[in-house]
């Protein structure tokens, strides 16, 4: 595992390598619930904790210093976020992170600077168009509590989902969207930054959107690679068919044509929903309709020598 991290750092793939300095907490016996790291090979995420009998729907979400986690379930209608919290020498009972039963709240994760999560909710915002859409919401800590969510307004109304996001150090948001609720596609799209608010969002370029089903991306904090999930590798439309794929920048800025991660991470089911952790050790995903796993993030090194040595 350590040789993994070593590749994974000089190779300059993840800039979150650095952050492991800045977070005693992340250093210690305590950090990712205290659980034993896994190595090349996935494993379930916290067993009877995070990865349960429910249909978990999102990865597992760590804040900056590690100390509270987010991720999100939906089962038999319900979606919800859940909640931990490291206080008082010991990690907090999972819990509802609600802000009203009757809202449809999923998929979160922290914003740039770390100070915001942002989630996806089906709740009905301000605009008089969209009362059928699942649109960003974000929420602030403050020393009162998490603050009164309010609808991410950087996106026009151009279709009726707008949902798994994942920004940049730069402040770059990518998401899945699809412009026809019948449909059972999903397009990758991203929205750049220009330094007072976002462009008009656009598709990402065809080498992700190449299949009908392109999704939950995670794009790392410099934009030097990619993942997502996609049906490209199987028949059109099966979602069970999912895997996760890679791809790297160029220097030309351009993005090399995904490539599946390793044997070990995609099965004969489902897998989405990857996310890295905030020091940048670790990769989560979710696969089949159920348990959260984590594999060391030397998988990523792997992927890149692998596609260097095609070349």
């Amino acid at each position: 595992m350590r040789n993994y991290i070593l590749i994974f750092c000089t190779l300059g793939l993840l800039s979150g390598c650095t952050q492991v300095e800045k977070s005693s907490f992340l250093n210690s016996k305590n950090a990712y619930l205290g659980l034993v790291p896994p190595d090349s090979i996935p494993v379930p995420f916290a067993p009877g904790i995070v990865s349960t009998d429910v249909n978990n729907h999102s990865p597992a979400i760590f804040s900056q210093n590690g100390n509270e986690l987010f991720w999100s379930y939906y089962d038999d209608g319900e979606h919800a976020i859940m909640h931990m919290e490291y206080v008082k020498g010991g990690w907090t009972t999972p819990a509802k992170f609600i802000f009203g039963d009757e809202f449809k709240d999923g998929n979160p994760f922290f914003s740039k600077d770390w100070n915001q999560l942002f989630f996806h909710s089906a709740r009905k915002g301000p605009r008089a168009d969209d009362s059928l859409n699942i649109t960003f919401w974000s929420t602030e800590k403050s020393e009162q509590g998490w603050t009164t969510p309010k609808q991410f307004d950087f996106l026009p109304q151009f279709s009726q989902w707008q949902i798994y996001g994942c920004q940049t150090a730069d402040g770059d948001f990518y998401f899945t969207s699809k412009s026809d609720i019948q449909s059972r596609g999903f397009q990758l799209h991203y929205a750049r930054f220009n330094g007072h608010g976002w462009d008009d969002p656009e598709l990402m370029p065809a080498v992700f959107n190449a299949s009908t089903v392109n999704w939950t991306p995670y794009v790392s904090p410099d934009e030097s690679y990619l993942i997502f999930s996609s049906d490209r590798d199987g028949d059109a439309g099966d979602y069970n068919g999912c895997d996760l794929f890679i791809s790297f920048r160029n220097p030309d800025q351009s993005w090399n044509d995904p490539i599946p991660l390793s044997d070990e991470i995609n099965t004969d089911v489902i897998e989405r929903f990857p996310w890295m952790s905030p020091d940048g050790k670790y990769l989560f995903f979710v696969r089949g309709f159920g348990d959260v796993y984590w594999v060391d993030a030397g998988v990523i090194a792997v992927a890149k020598l692998m596609l260097e040595s095609k070349k």
